[in-house]
């Protein structure tokens, strides 16, 4: 079931697969920096003002960073070995002004730190947040939650 578990993370859930997906809301996106960063005042940031600094994660995480004038920071990225492995690890480093991270905008909200700004990022496509639950686990609870969620959705 982990294995499963993984194109929900990274979002490539296809039809047909295991979970039945439904969808949200949209979540914009942000750009976490240290408190240092000549950046961290600024209430919105483009992707392309970030180009001169190291993005900390797989450039695959941030789509806008790879095919276009980014292909130059590929070099400033760290190879997979070398980049941090969990949310607390990643800030650590960028609080120590190694680089920065994109992150959703919720995430940002949990991990609040005193040596990190996080700004508003343009140019970035929103992550969709979504309920996911097993197709074929049929629980009445389950689908019972999803039809409030949907309702209640249905009425913001």
């Amino acid at each position: 079931m982990l294995q499963a578990v993984a194109p929900l993370r990274t979002g490539y859930v296809q039809d047909g697969d295991l979970f039945e997906i439904v969808p949200l809301y949209p979540e914009p996106r942000v750009a976490a920096l240290s408190d240092e960063h000549p950046l961290a005042q600024a209430g919105t940031v483009h992707i392309t003002e970030l180009t001169p600094y190291r993005l900390l994660q797989d450039s695959a995480d941030v789509p806008e960073w790879r095919g276009t004038e980014f292909d130059a920071a590929a070099a400033r990225n760290p190879p997979e070995a070398e980049r941090p492995t969990s949310v607390e690890e990643s800030l650590e480093a960028v609080a120590s002004g190694t680089g920065f991270i994109v992150v959703p905008a919720g995430l940002a909200d949990f991990y609040r730190r005193p040596d990190i700004r996080y700004v508003q990022l343009t140019g970035v496509a929103p992550r969709m947040v979504a309920l996911a639950y097993a197709r074929n686990r049929k629980m009445p609870s389950i689908d019972q939650f999803a039809k409030i969620v949907i309702a209640a959705l249905g009425s913001a």
